[in-house]
């Protein structure tokens, strides 16, 4: 509540509105609700923007610098929600596993090692998807660059 970081321990409880910031050579797994999980790589920021408890209806989270592995259970409902936000642009999931990462220049990387990641653009609201076995890329700014290796590019 004041703005400097506090130290947490094991089994600690996250809230909606949290920051978590790991350092070099620690990393955090957060379990969610539903049994999700999101592995919190060292130099990382991670915000939670939402963890709705009711029925797990919605996820959704902010990726400020670092990397996170998602290990999200599959979407079962309609109004189920699972979102990782970063500077330049949105991840959607349908139950997949997926790691993303922004670096200093705010570049989002996202590699889908199984299940169909949706994304969009935040400078162009572009969307595509990258399928399992896929690498996408993307830059921030209004000229960016879209790449999905061995899956979609839209």
């Amino acid at each position: 509540t004041n703005g400097n970081w506090e130290k947490v321990n094991l089994n600690s409880t996250v809230y909606t509105g949290d920051r978590i910031r790991t350092r070099l050579q620690s990393r955090c797994e957060v379990e969610l609700p539903d049994e999700s999980t999101l592995e919190i790589e060292e130099n990382t920021v991670f915000e939670v923007k939402e963890i709705e408890q009711e029925e797990s209806k919605e996820y959704s989270f902010f990726l400020w610098l670092g990397e996170v592995t998602a290990k999200f259970k599959k979407i079962v409902g309609a109004n189920q929600k699972r979102e990782i936000e970063s500077p330049s642009a949105v991840v959607a999931v349908r139950g997949t596993e997926f790691t993303v990462g922004v670096d200093q220049g705010e570049n989002t990387r996202l590699s889908v090692k199984s299940g169909i990641v949706d994304y969009r653009s935040k400078a162009t609201g572009k969307f595509g998807n990258c399928r399992r076995q896929s690498i996408f890329y993307h830059s921030p700014g209004p000229g960016s660059n879209h790449t999905c290796f061995n899956g979609f590019r839209r």
